[in-house]
């Protein structure tokens, strides 16, 4: 099988079709020979609280995650891995400034609990946790902040963000071209890419869609998968829905 450093693109937000997307293909492209994965968490902005535990867990071994923590500082656990993990890669996470909530903690579990590099630039530092809205007599909406998000090792990016291991933000001129880039022109896919090669010396690169996972992306070749990490980017266009975590 052909060795593989896999990029799986996170856009938009975890949702609860995110898990068994991320099931699927981590254990269809192990089992193609990958070697090692590249999570890209840039833009996104958290989404459903429940659904990034759940992909934290197929990726972890055992270990707390997350706790809500209230305003008098009374902690609830919010998920534990089992160390039923769906693989044994190394891993790096790639992350900008609009890396936020459910995706941070994400991207801090793994970097706690599998040693996972973080690649990019500091993430946005968006640790709270929403209530559902809430609709008014007049027709409005409110969402109430309910509690802070911990890490499982008891940690707290709100306010603050993630500081990466290997840092590689956009220069103003990078930054016009960023939709434009693909799987061998962007240069924080290179940095990550060279970062995960570090790990394991594996020299090719391969890339999934996440919104079209199947087990035949493993073998697609570089052009393919370019192409699809290109159509991803184009598509991303900040917009979030109402979510359990912001």
């Amino acid at each position: 099988a052909e060795r593989l450093t896999v990029l799986i693109p996170f856009r938009w937000q975890f949702d609860n079709s995110t898990p068994s997307e991320l099931d699927f293909a981590l254990r269809s492209l192990t089992a193609s020979g990958a070697q090692s994965f590249i999570f890209d968490l840039r833009d996104n902005g958290g989404g459903i609280l429940d659904d990034a535990i759940s992909c934290i867990k197929l990726v972890a071994p055992e270990g707390v995650l997350a706790y809500a923590e209230d305003k008098a500082g009374n902690r609830t656990l919010l998920g534990s891995s089992t160390g039923d993990s769906v693989i044994s890669q190394p891993t790096v996470c790639l992350v900008n400034e609009n890396t936020a909530s459910a995706a941070e903690l994400f991207a801090s579990s793994l970097r706690t609990l599998c040693g996972t590099r973080l690649v990019g630039s500091t993430t946005m530092g968006k640790g709270t946790i929403q209530s559902s809205p809430q609709r008014l007599s007049d027709g409005s909406a409110v969402v109430v902040t309910v509690a802070k998000l911990i890490c499982g090792d008891g940690s707290c990016f709100d306010g603050t963000g993630l500081t990466v291991d290997v840092e590689r933000p956009l220069t103003a001129d990078e930054q016009v071209s960023y939709y434009d880039y693909t799987l061998d022109t962007d240069p924080q896919i290179q940095r990550a890419v060279s970062t995960a090669q570090q790990l394991t010396g594996v020299t090719t690169v391969g890339g999934v869609n996440d919104a079209d996972i199947a087990a035949d992306s493993a073998a697609a070749s570089s052009e393919a998968a370019a192409e699809s990490t290109a159509s991803s980017k184009a598509g991303a266009e900040g917009e979030q829905e109402a979510s359990s975590t912001q």
